[in-house]
């Protein structure tokens, strides 16, 4: 949870979700993704409900870089 203001400052692009981003559960997951102001990319975990990616994640990710 005090990484998301740092993360946010830093001018992240995008990130990927890792092992210990699991580690609290999908609902604390989801939680800070939705409070950082980059995109996600998760394109190897499957909800099983809702077969898309696992926490809302991105499958790709178009990046305009000047």
């Amino acid at each position: 949870e005090q990484m998301v203001p740092v993360l946010n400052a830093c001018g992240i692009q995008c990130a990927v979700y890792g092992n210990h981003d699991f580690d609290f559960g999908i609902e604390v997951l989801m939680q800070r993704a939705q409070a950082t102001t980059f995109p996600w990319l998760m394109s190897n975990v499957i909800d099983n409900e809702t077969r898309r990616p696992l926490a809302e994640g991105k499958c790709s990710l178009v990046i305009d870089w000047h």
